[in-house]
């Protein structure tokens, strides 16, 4: 390399360095990034708007607030649309939920807007299924029993002795009502040597002091046998002060006019059936005792069956049909 060259490239080289530092002597001030407070690039850009209720699942109307620090106003939509500055609907007041949607937000100060915030609120029953019926929709979540159930609290409890509760096998479903079985006919000549047989025994037991004429007769009337003591062979009819039929379920903690009446008819049937004869239209212990006693002394239930001591479909038509009702 010539000597000439070798200093022009040394000339080029100062006047570089020269121009650098008269540039830097004019820049003053600082460097900003552009981010304001609250994550919003710019200081006159709202906050995205936060909500009184957070997003999940419910089982009420919720009333949900909206909120956003420098805006001087929040549009919302709850169609599933994105709300802008221009479109959706002002916020004036707490939203009410009432069903499964999407709660879209935007803070608006002037032109500026805030990121969309997004909530998704889910609305359902407490209570999403229940054993022998069905849950309607929510609002609503009103409970349908199938047929041969009875709602009783929030659960469908079987309306008499012919339906039974028990799971499914495998995936095991809800327990469903069974058919009432067929009674199996018995020749007739079968028949009266049981009831002559049993009333035999029945004659012997009253004489030994075992069991009263009453109940006796009872007994030998309801299968057709031969009073003892000349007492008639049907059971004691009761008073006709029942006029109307039983058509309510009835069960122990049941109370009201109709758990008198029925009172009313076990008193009637005889202390075999009611000895504490208590007509006060509450269904205690002893009303209780006194329809187990109706049912297995009719054959409608026994112990260990579904509806033993429940006022059912089946013990309601025996009344009924005593009653002449």
């Amino acid at each position: 390399m010539n000597k000439k060259l070798l200093n022009i490239l040394v000339l080029l080289a100062a006047l570089v360095g020269m121009t650098s530092v008269a540039f830097a002597s004019t820049v003053t001030g600082t460097i900003s990034s552009g981010i304001g407070s609250g994550g919003s690039m710019n200081s006159n850009v709202p906050y995205i708007p936060s909500a009184s209720v957070a997003s999940g699942t419910y089982h009420a109307t919720q009333n949900v607030s909206l909120t956003s620090s420098g805006a001087t106003s929040i549009r919302y939509t709850t169609d599933g649309t994105t709300p802008t500055c221009s479109s959706g609907t002002v916020y004036a007041s707490a939203v009410a939920v009432t069903q499964s949607l999407t709660l879209k937000a935007v803070a608006c100060q002037s032109s500026a807007a805030s990121s969309v915030a997004s909530f998704d609120y889910v609305l359902n029953c407490a209570t999403s299924s229940v054993a022998n019926g069905s849950v309607g929709a929510y609002p609503s979540c009103s409970i349908t029993c199938n047929t041969g159930y009875t709602l009783s609290g929030g659960s469908c409890v079987s309306s008499g002795g012919s339906h039974t509760t028990g799971g499914g096998g495998g995936g095991g479903g809800g327990a469903s009502p069974t058919p009432t079985p067929t009674t199996p006919t018995v020749p007739q000549t079968t028949l009266n040597t049981l009831i002559a047989a049993l009333q035999a025994l029945l004659a012997q037991a009253h004489s030994q002091g075992l069991i009263t004429t009453s109940f006796a007769n009872q007994v030998l009337g309801s299968i057709g046998g031969t009073s003892i003591g000349g007492l008639p062979t049907t059971p004691q009819v009761p008073t006709p002060t029942i006029t109307t039929p039983f058509t309510q379920p009835l069960l122990l903690g049941s109370q009201g006019a109709e758990v008198t009446r029925l009172q009313t008819f076990l008193k009637s049937q005889g202390s075999t059936i009611y000895p504490e004869g208590l007509v006060t239209g509450y269904f205690g212990q002893a009303t209780l005792r006194a329809v187990q006693r109706f049912q297995e002394l009719y054959n409608i239930a026994h112990v260990g069956d579904v509806g033993y001591g429940f006022v059912g479909p089946a013990t309601r038509a025996k009344i009924n049909a005593l009653l002449g009702l």
